[in-house]
């Protein structure tokens, strides 16, 4: 089953560094109008690179022609020759900081940027709980903070944003249903469930449908967790709950 996600929607992508590359563009102006939406409705270039634009996404290798073939200073054309995308993982802004004679129109950068998309995470909650997650949906998520290759702090965009809200805060968000082809085991059927990290949340999910008696499983089911550290496991308490209670028959 599908845990959580890295990033996506609703916060900016790299505050400080798409305020400096806005500087950097030709034709940069207040008030340009977005190519993204198709709508009559003009959009600040900083408000559409940190938001309607993924500025981590690593480079495409069309992407990385463009700047080489826009590079006016021939290190940078050749340093820009020489990237190997594939174990950098390089993105578009970090090319244009270290080859700084690359001049770039909005309709270019634009074409080099992936468009902003959502993250699914999936539902670690069940409809038919009781008690005190009755009636909501909750989701289990890993955030993303780490070293890439090139040495660039990475942080999740979505998970991050996620990290920052306050209870009461407002997001945006929408349900996709996975269909019938991942559901919870039907009545009188024993489960075997493996899952590693946020992968953990759908199975969530299905242990509160178990415990409501909603679904079968409940005292035959085993759930195999992988966990490479002790401060990583997540829901322990609960998981080890629900194998006291019956409704796990083990927790490995």
């Amino acid at each position: 089953g599908g845990g959580g996600g890295g990033g996506g929607g609703g916060d900016a992508s790299h505050p400080k560094l798409g305020r400096s590359l806005s500087g950097r563009l030709s034709g940069a102006s207040a008030g340009a109008p977005s190519p993204l939406t198709g709508k009559p409705r003009a959009v600040s270039l900083e408000a559409l690179l940190l938001r309607s634009v993924d500025l981590v996404r690593p480079c495409s290798a069309a992407a990385l022609k463009l700047l080489a073939d826009r590079a006016t200073d021939e290190d940078d054309r050749t340093q820009l020759s020489m990237v190997d995308l594939v174990a950098t993982k390089a993105t578009v802004l970090e090319l244009l900081m270290s080859a700084k004679s690359v001049s770039l129109s909005v309709a270019e950068l634009l074409a080099c940027l992936a468009q902003m998309k959502p993250r699914y995470y999936s539902i670690s909650s069940s409809p038919n709980a009781k008690g005190g997650s009755a009636g909501r949906a909750t989701i289990t998520v890993g955030v993303v903070d780490a070293i890439s290759p090139t040495g660039r702090k990475h942080r999740g965009v979505a998970s991050n944003y996620l990290k920052k809200r306050s209870v009461g805060d407002l997001v945006w968000v929408r349900t996709k249903s996975v269909g019938l082809s991942f559901r919870p085991p039907p009545p009188n059927s024993p489960a075997i469930m493996v899952c590693a990290g946020t992968g953990l949340a759908p199975f969530v999910g299905f242990l509160e449908d178990m415990a409501a008696g909603a679904a079968g499983g409940s005292g035959t089911s085993h759930l195999f967790f992988g966990c490479r550290r002790p401060e990583r496991h997540l829901h322990r308490e609960r998981l080890e709950g629900y194998v006291s209670d019956g409704t796990l028959a083990a927790l490995h």
